[in-house]
C-alpha cells in the first residue's frame, strides 16, 4: 500500500493513470502547505525524496507548481 509519493513516483503514477486526485492542505503550525495525492484507494503525502518526510511548500504557488509538474491541471482553488 502506498501512503507517500516522491515527485518521480508521482509523475510515473500520474502518467499511467493511477493518480486521480489531489488536495492542498495548510500546515498551520509550520507556516506552509502540504500536498496530498489519491491513487486508487490509497492516499498519501508528496514527500521529499531523501528524507521521506512530507514535503512542506512555503507558498501556495509552489504547491500548485509541483502538482502541475506531476501532470495535474490546477484551474482553481476554493470552496463554494
Amino acid at each position: 500500500m502506498v501512503n507517500a509519493w516522491t515527485m518521480a513516483q508521482a509523475k510515473r503514477d500520474f502518467q499511467i493513470g493511477y493518480l486521480t486526485d489531489f488536495q492542498i492542505q495548510r500546515a498551520a503550525m509550520l507556516s506552509g502547505w502540504w500536498v496530498s495525492l489519491k491513487g486508487g484507494t490509497n492516499r498519501g503525502h508528496l514527500v521529499d525524496a531523501r528524507a521521506k518526510e512530507p514535503r512542506l511548500f512555503k507558498t501556495l504557488d509552489a504547491a500548485v507548481i509541483a502538482l502541475e509538474q506531476i501532470g495535474f491541471k490546477v484551474e482553481g482553488l476554493g470552496r463554494l
